[in-house]
């Protein structure tokens, strides 16, 4: 959305007026001015900006959130399955707590300006090892049913979702379906210095959230 440059440009402007010395932006891994995908080239063009400002910046490129599943709830405390359009690909999808230790420790800490720390989970895990997990975490089965990615994009598009966050969002699932972010980094233990939960912690910590 380019309103969400607009307001993260007014952002940067305050914080330079206000005599901020160190910012730190979340963006997304993958983030960069010529990805297919337009969220990552959004975050690349504030990136660049924070960057010209003056001020001392850090970015933040986690992947795939596991509390990106919690919009499944629904589907799954009524049906016990849930549906996207991710194939059989993995990812080592992170828990947002573990973002946000990062950033704590970027803010209180010396040492990270300049930086970009790409953010994974521990373990690369298909929808269908997630439906596994929260099958022995909620006590009853769960299971996770491919989509094609045309029917999917006519259900989203059906529900008014603008044409330009429904491709985003089908160019995201891509990524995932192909493995491209699968790869597991350290950088919450490296810079937080805790362990990254687990799905499996993810899963027993959110089950109230998905059983009715």
């Amino acid at each position: 959305d380019p309103q969400m440059g607009m307001l993260q440009g007014n952002m940067i402007n305050a914080a330079k007026r206000a005599g901020v010395q160190h910012l730190v932006k979340m963006s997304a891994l993958g983030t960069s001015p010529d990805s297919p995908i337009g969220l990552a080239r959004w975050h690349a063009e504030i990136e660049k900006m924070a960057s010209r400002s003056g001020l001392t910046c850090t970015f933040l490129h986690p992947t795939f959130f596991m509390q990106n599943l919690l919009m499944y709830a629904n589907s799954i405390k009524a049906e016990g399955v849930f549906y996207a359009t991710n194939r059989d690909g993995k990812g080592a999808m992170v828990d947002a707590r573990d973002i946000a230790a990062v950033a704590a420790a970027v803010l209180t800490e010396d040492g990270h300006g300049g930086q970009t720390y790409p953010i994974t989970g521990p373990e690369a895990l298909s929808y269908s090892d997630a439906a596994a997990i929260l099958s022995e975490a909620l006590g009853k089965p769960v299971r996770y049913v491919d989509v094609p990615p045309e029917t999917a994009r006519q259900q989203m598009l059906d529900t008014g979702m603008p044409k330009w966050f429904v491709d985003d969002i089908l160019k995201l699932s891509e990524v995932f379906a192909g493995g491209h972010a699968a790869e597991v980094v350290t950088t919450v233990r490296d810079v937080a210095k805790v362990d990254p939960r687990t799905f499996v912690q993810f899963a027993q910590d959110y089950a109230s959230a998905f059983v009715a």
